[in-house]
Formats: structure tokens, sequence, C-alpha cells
């Protein structure tokens, strides 16, 4: 921490050069034209107080509502940022990450750009390093420094008590279904947040389905292919659901911690009704002791590593385990 948080300055020139999940940009001066293509880095420029000129359109977070609004200008979506406006907006700075990271080289040939993506290796230090480095960007060092700070300490308090709280287990909603989550991951980098034990490992889970890209084209509606394709459908959910049972079984947790997809995207909410039925999750010790923790979905999936996600997730699981003693 002692080297992250070192003062940066612009060079006599009014250039700086910024270290970021892509290499080294220069910037020729301080920006003042922004478009924004990651959630995570709106969410730490909201609280550093910096305003942007562009964002993409998407479904934002509660805590991130304004950008709906029409006073920031709309220039493509999360994935694919609109070159045309980019050109004619000119911005001096993109900023891209996550979603957009893939658009990095295209967008260097727009305007200075930096990828400040999250590590899920060394999740907390990339968060933090990204809020020093728009702190030094847009001149608030000491206030990106002490957010951080804040930051860490409250983290390292719920760690310790996440330390003492025995093993828990992250599971993904989607649709009819749901997963376990294992630690260094896009999901599981809660793990690191709270300091809880993970309950799997990776080796603890079935291989992976292949990927959509590789599947053929689906079959007509209503034709042979497409009953026995749905046929197989029910087959391997029912398998999956199987291994689920088996897994808990297996491992026990004393914690669960719940994403949930339909409330993420803007569907209807199924968490809590598909554990409510699964008897798997009913016995185990977390369900009996009701320490089960219905995570912010909409911000851990469309945001992820931005101040704002981690104080809320910290103040909320903080709140679960005391009410544990």
């Amino acid at each position: 921490m002692s080297l992250l948080l070192a003062p940066a300055v612009w060079a006599q020139d009014g250039s700086l050069r910024v270290q970021h999940a892509q290499g080294e940009t220069r910037l020729p001066a301080r920006p003042r034209r922004v478009a924004v293509f990651d959630l995570a880095t709106l969410d730490i420029l909201q609280t550093l107080g910096v305003e942007v000129l562009a964002v993409p359109k998407a479904q934002f977070p509660a805590h991130l509502k304004g950008y709906s609004s029409d006073k920031y200008l709309k220039v493509g979506s999360l994935f694919e940022p609109d070159a045309a406006a980019l050109r004619a907006l000119q911005p001096d700075l993109i900023i891209v990450g996550s979603r957009s990271a893939s658009k990095y080289a295209e967008m260097t040939a727009i305007a200075p750009t930096i990828d400040l993506s999250t590590s899920t290796q060394s999740f907390l230090a990339s968060v933090v390093a990204n809020m020093l480095t728009l702190g030094r960007i847009f001149d608030r060092p000491a206030l990106a420094a002490s957010k951080a700070e804040e930051l860490l300490q409250a983290t390292r308090g719920l760690q310790a008590k996440g330390a003492k709280a025995g093993k828990g287990l992250l599971l993904f909603v989607a649709g009819q279904g749901m997963s376990a989550q294992v630690a260094q991951t896009r999901f599981g980098v809660i793990y690191e947040l709270i300091g809880i034990t993970p309950a799997v490992v990776a080796g603890d889970l079935p291989p992976p389905r292949p990927s959509a890209a590789g599947q053929p084209a689906a079959p007509a509606a209503g034709s042979p292919e497409a009953v026995a394709a749905e046929v197989q459908r029910r087959r391997e959910a029912e398998q999956r659901d199987q291994q689920l049972a088996a897994l808990l079984a297996n491992v026990k947790p004393d914690w669960l911690f719940v994403l949930d997809r339909n409330a993420a995207t803007g569907g209807e909410a199924k968490a809590a009704q598909l554990l409510e039925a699964n008897k798997a999750i009913q016995q185990t010790p977390a369900w009996a002791r009701q320490r089960v923790v219905h995570l912010d979905a909409p911000s851990w999936y469309l945001v992820g590593g931005g101040y704002g996600v981690l104080e809320n997730t910290i103040a909320q699981v903080g709140r679960a385990f005391d009410q544990q003693g």
C-alpha cells in the first residue's frame, strides 16, 4: 500500500503516464472531456466527485441511476462503444474495463484510452490502484487516498469477522438453476472481500458446459430436433441439480451468499423462491441457522469493483455477521 499511495505528479510538460491493465498511456494534459464505458469506474468517479461527458446506454444500479439522465451523452453500450459518436465527441480520455476491455485497441485510435479492469487474482489491490489512478488523473489524490484507506479499514474489519465465520458458499442463481462459485472468479472475488473460507474449490465443481459459440444453430421450433434438444436440456438441468445437492451435502456451508441474475437484469427475482424449495439447501447448516445473505445483484452483476458497491456490501455482510453473534 505504501507504493500504491506514493504520490505521482504531472510532468513539467503537463503530461502524465498512466499504468493500467493493458499497458501505459500518456495523457498530454488533464482530461476534461471524458467517456467512460466501465460502471466500476463510474462508481469511483462518483465517489471522487468527478463529472464525465459520456457513458454507455446501460441499466444502471440504484446508486448510479444518475448516469441514465440525458445530461450524459450515450455513446454505445457496455460491450460496444459507438466509434463514430466518440469521434464526433472528441474526448480527451476514454476509459474501458471489464465488458469493454476488448475494444481497447479500437478506442486508442480515437483518443488516449486506459483499461481499468479489476483483477480476480488480487481484486482489492486492483480496486485501490484504480481509485488512486483516477485520483491522480483528476487532481484528487488526497481524497482518493483517504477513500482507499477507509475502504481498506472497513474491509479489514469485515475480514476479521469472516475469518471466524466458518465456511461460506456463493451461489449464482440464473433462471431456474443455481451454481456454486469458487474464489478468484468474476463473482468469487466476494470471498476475498468478506474474508470467509470458501466452502468449495475448482476441483469440487463439474466441468463447465461448452461455450454456446461452438454449438450448432438452434433447431426449428416444434421439430423432432427441438424436442430432443429440450429433453437433453432438462436432463442436464437435473444432473446439475443432483451435483449441487451432492456438493452441499459434502461441504456443509456455514453461510450462503446469493446473487440473483434475474434481479440484476430487470426480471423477477427468483433466488429466494428457489432456495426455499430446494431440499439440499434446507439441509445445510447455513439454512438451519438463517445465515443466508442475498447480495445486491444489480451492483455485483453490472458493476463489481466500484467503491459504492464494496462499501454497501461490507456494511450488509458485517450486519449479518453481527446479528449472528
